[in-house]
């Protein structure tokens, strides 16, 4: 059975390559519609949320890691130890480099240019 012989709305939501992979994954598995497919459901059903469940978690983690950014202003969970040893670190760099804004860049004057 071919899926455009298929009537279902869900069908016709799937984009060209999806429906390829159908077609094939009916072929190789000479599987039937007619009887319910967990594969065929759960690739119905990732290929119209648009995202899978591993894609989802990690978009998701990034997000929270965004608002939890923007909430405290700079790195999260750098607890008072990490804030020590940069500040410290810092001031290495100043003592090495003779002090300055290390926060902005460098201003490069070529003369005759």
């Amino acid at each position: 059975m071919l899926i455009d012989d298929f009537d279902s709305p869900i069908i016709y939501k799937l984009s060209l390559s999806v429906k390829i992979k159908l077609h094939l994954l009916c072929f190789i598995r000479k599987c039937h519609f007619d009887k319910p497919n967990v594969g065929f459901s759960f690739l119905l059903k990732s290929q119209l949320s648009g995202l899978d469940p591993i894609q989802k978690m990690f978009l998701d983690s990034i997000r929270s890691y965004s608002t939890k950014s923007g909430a405290t202003g700079g790195l999260v969970d750098a607890g008072p130890e990490y804030q020590k040893a940069l500040a410290e670190e810092i001031t290495k760099l100043q003592r090495l480099y003779g002090g300055g804004d290390l926060s902005s860049f460098p201003e490069f004057k070529f003369p005759g240019v």
